[in-house]
């Protein structure tokens, strides 16, 4: 950060002139600097580039979250740059403060937000400079105390569910099997059972599907919305037409199109040289087969520990180019945004 960068923009509307006030003395009190329109902005000056100049020169942007803030147009300019510069929010270049219970919406549901709604003023003051100090890590939080606000008590939902809706995102996996290899499928679900526990997967396959519900169609719908396919190769999978040339062919096309990870694997010895997937790198360790390995559990680990690799990769790639499209749809469709956010 430049030297004489100021820590913080408070964007805000009219409406939350007294929150965001409130934000911006504590943060001063607790050796931060601070941008706000309403003690930095002057008559008569020009409000766009006041605003941009003031997005440039701070290092984070806090958005005063509420109703009023998500429904107003000329906020939007203010943090949308920021977000756009920063879409993963690794750096935490944007950072909402909930002061009321409002549900964000847009492209605020992808961001952790400090929630001081329903708080008393003392509590809200803690968290806020708690928050503010972890992600300024370098920076120390000195809690002082001020008189003369009320913070409205309202009812409002944990922010660290919030956290674990957006980072901890579940990648499915369906898994594409002969009836035949049921145990080996059994046996690898009680070894992803841990990758599911802790939300990093959720899988699929056809034995889950609800009774009157049409087979086919549930099929589809899994095999084309999974991120990881694994196909359980065995010289039974390979003589089953529906594995072999539905559900192996579909998986091998959102592969190539870069929309899933297909994952031989390799269950009980066959050739499988030649095969439409043998280019693949194919599971457990050198594709020896599940069934040819002297401690089978031996072999599950080796393929619940690659599908845990891939897993979180998967997460991670997938959040960051939502984002960004997500980023990109919503200036798109807003002509102020286009105007004076990005070319």
């Amino acid at each position: 950060m430049a030297q004489d960068q100021k820590d913080f923009f408070i964007s805000y509307t009219s409406a939350d002139r007294q929150w965001a006030e409130w934000i911006a003395w504590h943060l001063e009190k607790a050796g931060y600097s601070t941008v706000i329109q309403a003690w930095d902005f002057r008559a008569g000056g020009n409000f766009i580039l006041e605003m941009d100049r003031a997005t440039k020169d701070t290092g984070r942007t806090i958005a005063v979250l509420s109703e009023r803030y998500q429904q107003a147009l000329y906020t939007q300019p203010e943090w949308a740059a920021t977000f756009f510069l920063d879409p993963t929010g690794q750096q935490r270049r944007l950072i909402p403060v909930r002061i009321e219970d409002v549900k964000p919406e847009g492209l605020f549901a992808s961001l952790i937000y400090i929630d001081l709604a329903g708080l008393p003023e003392e509590s809200a003051k803690k968290k806020l400079l708690a928050d503010i100090q972890a992600t300024m890590s370098s920076e120390p939080a000195r809690l002082l105390s001020v008189t003369g606000f009320s913070v409205k008590a309202e009812t409002s939902s944990s922010a660290v569910e919030s956290r674990q809706d957006i980072t901890n995102s579940a990648v499915e996996v369906f898994i594409s099997y002969s009836h035949k290899d049921e145990n080996h499928r059994n046996e690898l679900a009680k070894h992803l059972n841990l990758l599911k526990r802790q939300n990093i997967i959720q899988t699929w396959y056809d034995r889950e599907i609800n009774a009157g519900n049409e087979w086919k169609i549930e099929i589809d719908k899994h095999l084309n919305s999974a991120q990881i396919i694994l196909l359980l190769v065995s010289c039974d999978f390979l003589a089953s037409d529906y594995c072999y040339d539905i559900e192996m062919t579909r998986a091998l096309e959102r592969h190539d199109n870069g929309e899933a990870r297909v994952i031989p694997v390799i269950l009980r010895p066959v050739d499988w040289k030649g095969a439409p997937f043998s280019n693949l790198k194919a599971l457990p360790k050198d594709a020896k087969p599940v069934s040819s390995w002297g401690d089978i559990d031996d072999a599950y680990m080796d393929i619940s520990m690659e599908i845990r690799r891939v897993a979180e990769e998967r997460r991670s790639v997938y959040s960051m180019k939502e984002r960004q499209e997500k980023i990109k749809r919503y200036i798109k469709g807003h002509r102020f945004l286009k105007t004076h956010v990005i070319n």
